[in-house]
């Protein structure tokens, strides 16, 4: 069989005689890949459930199936890490056992090496090794869970785990920015008080957080929770706050509040019930800051996520990870960042008032933020018959130039689907 690999730089992209280079040399071994290490799986003849029909080219096929590996997201963990970030989650209690979250976790030191029924560390709360229950004001019990909480956690922290289906295609899960560690804060099944809430925001300043995510609805018609929360601000800590899965919403609300960021669901729009405070007020653009996919899959054993607590605690993962890069990103700062780096959605509410909500994109934060390339190429395989089969190739390049990590994904198609899997194997 003769292969026809033909090799240019991609379009639309300036690049330099280095990166030609290095499109030359990643094309050159998707030649020995295919001929050293044929396909072995079938997988190709099924769809990812997003609409395309990729998979990866190794040494076998695997079939993709997240939102963070075949998605943008995934470049979120190109930018370099050099500081380590603790997320605070205040939520129903959050798996010690799970697979995709064990070692996830922040642990107090101090106590975890301290005396029993001692404050060892001093703040306060005794033996609170794994975080805090302000439910009950007592220790965090890390042997309680609930599906809300290790979901929120899984899209923000879980670990690379490779999960099969019943159908024997293997699916490649993760959080967004699984080098985090969470604080494990519960409020039990039903929301807290503003008042213990306002108490969990300050603990979790207090001990080391830089991002708190609030994945539920608060109401607060004190200042209560607003003192609370400016409090973290002033620390330099952020809070990500759900903002509401319908059209109902009121001034008191925790996402209504100036220094928050606040978070939609990508569908979300204004309008949508009686009473909306953003059909009667017009302050949609003030105070959603940011609509981010809601219905996600990031751990092992568990279905997709579905709501807007899935789309904050995305935004933590992602505030996480510049945080990681450079901590000492101010509140405004990081707005502008985020804004800059985001891709607009407009629409129409129901009374016919035009809306725009912005999506922080993980592909231009680690092009425009850190200065990062993402370069791109198709290979059209030849056969000598005049069927053929296209190879993409994606090359990560960081700040200094360095290939970070290289993809290459086979394209599928009905028409030739059929040679792929016979003939590219022999």
């Amino acid at each position: 069989m003769q292969y026809h690999l033909p090799i240019a730089p991609p379009p639309c992209m300036a690049v330099t005689t280095e990166h030609v280079l290095i499109h030359s040399i990643v094309v050159a071994s998707i030649a020995l890949t295919v001929l050293v290490h044929p396909v072995t799986t079938n997988a190709v003849e099924e769809d990812d459930p997003f609409g395309q029909t990729e998979t990866t080219l190794k040494k076998s096929v695997y079939k993709l199936f997240t939102s963070f590996t075949n998605t943008e997201y995934k470049y979120i963990m190109d930018i370099p890490k050099n500081h380590d970030i603790i997320v605070a989650v205040v939520d129903i209690y959050m798996s010690s056992n799970h697979e995709s979250l064990g070692g996830q976790y922040w642990v107090n030191t101090d106590e975890h090496v301290g005396t029993p029924e001692i404050d060892d560390d001093n703040n306060g709360y005794t033996d609170d090794i794994h975080g805090w229950d302000f439910r009950s004001e007592t220790p965090y019990n890390p042997i309680l869970t609930s599906n809300h909480g290790n979901q929120v956690v899984g899209v923000i922290v879980g670990k690379p785990i490779t999960e099969t289906d019943s159908f024997g295609y293997k699916h490649h899960i993760r959080g967004v920015n699984p080098d985090a560690k969470i604080m494990r804060i519960s409020q039990g099944i039903d929301p807290l008080s503003p008042e213990n809430e306002a108490e969990a925001i300050r603990y979790a300043v207090d001990n080391g957080a830089r991002v708190i995510n609030l994945s539920h609805y608060q109401s607060d018609s004190t200042n209560t929770l607003k003192d609370a929360i400016a409090y973290a601000k002033t620390k330099g800590v952020f809070v990500v706050v759900q903002g509401p899965d319908a059209g109902i919403s009121s001034t008191n609300d925790m996402h209504q509040f100036a220094d928050v960021f606040a978070v939609a669901k990508s569908e979300y729009k204004p309008g949508q019930g009686n009473g909306d405070i953003y059909q009667l007020t017009g302050i949609w653009h003030n105070n959603i800051d940011y609509c981010l996919p809601h219905n996600v899959k990031a751990i092992t054993n568990a279905p997709a996520n579905n709501g807007t607590s899935f789309s904050a605690a995305l935004l933590s993962g992602i505030i996480a990870r510049l945080l990681m890069h450079d901590n000492t990103i101010t509140h405004e700062q990081m707005r502008g960042i985020l804004n800059t780096n985001a891709i607009t959605s407009t629409g129409t509410d129901n009374n016919g008032t035009g809306y725009s909500c912005k999506r922080p994109s993980a592909e231009l934060l680690f092009k425009n933020y850190y200065n990062g390339q993402i370069l791109r190429q198709s290979v059209d395989v030849q056969h000598t018959n005049g069927k053929s089969a296209i190879f993409n190739i994606e090359t990560v390049v960081d700040a200094n130039d360095r290939v970070l990590r290289r993809e290459i994904r086979h394209v599928n198609s009905g028409r030739h689907r059929h040679w792929v899997n016979q003939e590219v194997m022999q």
